[in-house]
């Protein structure tokens, strides 16, 4: 299988950002075309004015993970919307050969709350998903 064109989902947890090091780990110097993708959640947002906060930290989020791919081509994408939907939808649409994400980027009873973002991906997504473990 030949990995050309790689979706970054980050969450902006330090969690997430692991996925960066597994990218740089695995591919090397390969040439990658990495969608980094960052989905805020709106069904959560109910405060007016926090949807442009949100959307300030995403950019933030967005940056910091391109600066830390220097090298790569990259491309950086904040949506608004469900990010497990949104994620598989991005994937299909741009045709990438692989999603790369962690296991867990929230924690506690949000994670319960809501389910596991990662489990729908792999579950509704048609293209290899690579789940990188927690760090130390």
């Amino acid at each position: 299988m030949s990995v050309k064109k790689i979706l970054l989902p980050l969450d902006g947890s330090k969690r997430s950002l692991d996925a960066i090091n597994m990218i740089k780990s695995l591919f090397g110097d390969s040439e990658l075309d990495i969608h980094i993708l960052h989905v805020v959640e709106t069904e959560y947002i109910t405060v007016p004015g926090i949807q442009e906060k949100a959307n300030e930290i995403s950019k933030d989020i967005l940056d910091k993970a391109a600066d830390l791919l220097a090298g790569y081509s990259t491309t950086k994408i904040g949506m608004s919307g469900v990010a497990y939907k949104d994620i598989v939808e991005y994937a299909d649409k741009e045709k990438v050969d692989m999603i790369v994400m962690t296991r867990t980027g929230i924690s506690g009873l949000q994670r319960y709350l809501v389910g596991s973002v990662t489990s729908k991906v792999i579950s509704g997504s048609s293209v290899p998903v690579l789940i990188v473990p927690e760090s130390d």
